[in-house]
């Protein structure tokens, strides 16, 4: 059994971020993440900047964390 750290989970997390970005620039999966889990905002505020609906908010979240969960498994 391989003991996988805190740190070493979010380091991975943080690469998955950067990758999806790079790869859907279009989404601003970074910004998204950074003002939701980094800076705790809230999904309105979030899509008042972005210039974007609060529902794509919600969906670009939900489907950049199931991107993450796909390669985390």
């Amino acid at each position: 059994l391989v003991k996988i750290t805190a740190e070493e989970t979010l380091q991975e997390v943080y690469q998955l971020v950067l990758k999806f970005d790079s790869e859907y620039t279009e989404e601003h999966f970074y910004k998204l993440f950074y003002m939701k889990y980094v800076e705790n905002r809230k999904q309105r505020e979030i899509a008042n900047i972005l210039g974007i609906s609060q529902g794509e908010v919600s969906k670009r979240l939900f489907d950049l964390m199931k991107k993450i969960n796909a390669q985390m498994q």
